[in-house]
Formats: C-alpha cells, sequence, structure tokens
C-alpha cells in the first residue's frame, strides 16, 4: 500500500514543481533552508532534509495562488476524474496526521504510537520501519490513514 501511496505523491510532485509551479517551489525551498540553515548537497543529512522539505511543501504550504497545499489542491482538481481506488488514496493524503508521537507498543502485525500534541493512540500497520523503532522511542512522522489502521 505504501507504494501505491508514493506513487500518488510522485504525481503531485510532478505537477507541483515544475512548469507554473517551478518558481513557487524554487521560493518556498529558499524560504524554508534560510530558517533552517543552508545545507550542502554533501552533507550527510541532505537527503533526509529535502525528504522533510518535500513533506511540508506538499502537504502543510499553501500554494500562494490557491490557498491550499498542493495535496488538497490536486485532490480537488481531480477527484471527479479519479476511479474509487484513486479516489480512496488521494483522499488518504488530504487525511494524514502530521506529529511528534511515542512508539507505545511493537505488535506482530503492527506498532502503536500516542501523539504527543493530542495524546491519541493510532495503530500503524507500517512494518518496513519496524525494526528502526524501540518502546519509548519519540519521532516526528506523517501518518496516512489506511481502512482503520495508518501507514508511515
Amino acid at each position: 500500500m505504501v507504494d501505491r501511496f508514493q506513487k500518488c505523491i510522485d504525481l503531485i510532485t510532478i505537477e507541483y514543481t515544475a512548469g507554473d509551479y517551478f518558481r513557487e517551489v524554487y521560493q518556498a525551498k529558499k524560504d524554508y533552508f534560510e530558517n533552517l540553515g543552508v545545507i550542502s548537497e554533501d552533507d550527510s543529512d541532505y537527503e533526509n532534509q529535502m525528504d522533510v522539505f518535500m513533506g511540508w511543501y506538499l502537504f502543510d504550504r499553501p500554494l500562494e495562488k490557491h490557498d491550499l497545499p498542493p495535496v488538497f489542491l490536486y485532490y480537488r482538481k481531480n477527484a471527479a476524474n479519479f476511479s474509487p481506488e484513486e479516489e480512496a488514496l488521494f483522499k488518504a493524503l488530504t487525511l494524514t496526521k502530521h506529529s511528534v508521537f511515542e512508539l507505545l507498543k511493537q505488535k506482530d502485525t503492527s506498532l502503536v504510537v500516542r501523539d504527543l500534541s493530542n495524546k491519541e493512540k493510532y495503530d500503524v500497520k507500517d512494518l518496513e520501519f519496524r525494526a528502526g523503532f524501540s518502546k519509548g522511542d519519540v519521532f516526528e512522522a506523517r501518518l496516512i490513514p489506511e481502512g482503520k489502521a495508518y501507514v508511515f
């Protein structure tokens, strides 16, 4: 399922980082890294920082002409043409939960995390990342709803 979400995110990225949006993503990157500090492409954390930037740009930063982040605008503009499966995937991207979480428990098929901002608990089925976590770990993540559970 994560791969299908990634394909959706890739489509949104392509649409909202080129053409009419090239200048906007350029300015957003400039603004983002001015606040963070300049990071060199040779820096070992460069790829991670670019991933964080793209998450912020696509999910959180409203586009100047539309007052909506790219994920929401893409969904609004294209929802009428989505197949039922596409509708579910793109809608889920508009319902993400981005916060700082604490790992409470590792189950056989999921992780239980708590949002530190509101104390809500979430069941995360994304076992691909399981090996890197220990009970009590605190981390920033974006959870995407998938049925009654979530994925990173």
